[in-house]
Formats: structure tokens, C-alpha cells, sequence
């Protein structure tokens, strides 16, 4: 059995012959993008991203949209997503390392309150691609991390999965993405281990984003259903930067949340 959910808040609502991508490329006719780490002193950026917010108080959360703009002549951001605002220094961004290095995609983490409610606010933002510049007729592959925590009221089993590899492909013919997440590192284990790799699949590409699709949770290659009935949640994920050798995003960045009857999923992931 694998569940299958749509994303509720999305602005617009083979493995043969794949184009790797990693790292920075020079080169061709092709789209100009300044890197998280430009010193660029004119022109902007558009900044997107996904962040899983928690609502700290009232313990609720939800996955949203993060919209932008790096303004290089400043050198200053401004950044909406969900409750939280930042304008200011982009240096002052609240990026946190994970295990690998992207131009234009950092994982970010900020606690903060609005109207006396406490959030704590993780996931990723960075350069987004241009709608323009989506290709519609390859299919990439991008390789990077994840990380990710499940709980099962059932069995009252948690874990954090941390420091895992991401296998993503970007089937822009058809218009999908397919994500693995495996290979964690468990910590603050309750109970017996139950998940150590998570598949999301059919995610549908919007533009410059990509949501929905279908998971599955396993361990040993079995499947493991620690959600239950009644599932509900949001996967979503955005392109960044480009990579001008093939014609397509450089790097490639998602959030997933999702709750059932029995239990929760969380994951993020990053990859070029």
C-alpha cells in the first residue's frame, strides 16, 4: 500500500539517457545566475524556496511556500513564507550547513514569535530557475542529502533520520519527479527502528516547482505503514539556479510533511 497526497497550496495549486547535474557551469548561450555566494553589485534575484513551520504554541504545523528577492545592489533580502518575514542583510539569512555544498540552495533554520506565538521554521530557500528557462524535453538526475523524523502513535516509535542521501529525478518530458531517501544515520531512537528509506514518487512539475505525489516508508526493503487512514499533508519542492551543459536546473530542493491516523512523516532533501 503507498499513499498518495496533493499539495493544497501551491500558487498554480526510465532512467535511460539521464543528464547529471552538480556544481556550478561555465559556458554556451545560456541564462545568467548570481550564487548564494555572488558579490555581485547589481540587479536581483528571486528568491524561493519551502519551509515546514511549527506553530510552537498551539503545536500545529503545515509546509509552505518561501517567496523573495535579493537585491545585489544592496546587498539586502527580503523573504516571505507562512508567518515568518525577514528583510535585511543577505548575509544575515538563517542558513544552517547540512552534509554537502549547493550555489544556489541552503538548508535554513529560525525560531521566532509574531503576536506572542512561538515558531520554529526549517527547510530550504535559495536562486530559484526561471520559469523560462524549465526544460521540457530531458530527464536529470541529482544526487545530494535528506534528512527526515517519523513518529508511529502505535507503537510509540520515533526517530530522527539524519545525515541520508537523496537520489532525485527530474523527468521534465513527462512532467515528474521521483525521490529516494535512504542511507540515514538514526538518532533519538524509541522503540525499534521502523523506517530507514522513504520513496516519493509522481511528484507533478508546476513551472519552477513540483508537488504531490505518492510515499511509501520502508526498512530492510519492506514496506512499513506507520501513518495510517486518513493521511493528509503537502510535499513540495522548487528548481534553483541553472546549469548551462544540459540545459536545466542546477539543483533541486524539497519539503514533505505528512500525518495520518497512526503517525507522522517529516523529511527534507537537497541535491544537484
Amino acid at each position: 500500500m503507498h499513499l498518495k497526497f496533493t499539495t493544497s497550496f501551491l500558487a498554480i495549486g526510465s532512467l535511460v539517457g539521464l543528464a547529471a547535474c552538480g556544481g556550478s557551469t561555465t559556458g554556451g548561450a545560456a541564462p545568467s545566475y548570481e550564487t548564494l555566494a555572488s558579490t555581485a553589485t547589481s540587479g536581483t534575484s528571486t528568491i524561493g524556496g519551502t519551509t515546514y513551520e511549527i506553530d510552537k504554541t498551539h503545536n500545529t504545523a503545515w509546509v509552505y511556500d518561501v517567496t523573495g528577492e535579493w537585491d545585489h545592489s544592496t546587498d539586502t533580502a527580503t523573504v516571505e513564507g507562512g508567518t515568518y518575514t525577514y528583510s535585511g542583510d543577505e548575509g544575515s539569512l538563517p542558513f544552517t550547513n547540512g552534509d554537502g555544498e549547493y550555489d544556489y540552495v541552503k538548508y535554513v533554520s529560525v525560531t521566532y514569535s509574531v503576536n506572542g506565538i512561538s515558531y520554529t521554521s526549517n527547510g530550504q530557500i535559495g536562486i530559484v530557475t526561471d520559469v523560462a528557462d524549465m526544460p521540457s524535453d530531458i530527464t536529470a538526475q541529482y544526487d545530494g542529502e535528506a534528512w527526515a523524523y517519523y513518529y508511529d502513535s502505535q507503537t510509540s516509535g520515533s526517530a530522527a533520520l539524519n545525515h541520508g542521501t537523496s537520489s532525485v529525478v527530474a523527468n521534465f518530458t513527462d512532467g515528474v519527479v521521483d525521490a529516494v531517501l535512504t542511507d540515514f544515520t538514526a538518532a533519538n531512537v524509541t522503540g525499534t527502528l521502523e523506517i530507514d528509506t522513504i520513496e516519493i514518487t509522481d511528484m507533478v512539475i508546476s513551472g519552477n516547482t513540483f508537488g504531490g505525489g505518492t510515499i511509501g516508508s520502508y526498512l530492510n526493503g519492506n514496506y512499513v505503514d506507520v501513518l495510517g487512514a486518513n493521511v493528509t499533508g503537502v510535499m513540495s519542492g522548487n528548481f534553483y539556479g541553472y546549469d548551462s551543459q544540459i540545459g536545466a536546473p542546477d539543483e533541486i530542493g524539497g519539503t514533505l510533511a505528512v500525518w495520518g491516523d497512526d503517525g507522522q512523516i517529516n523529511a527534507d532533501f537537497i541535491a544537484d
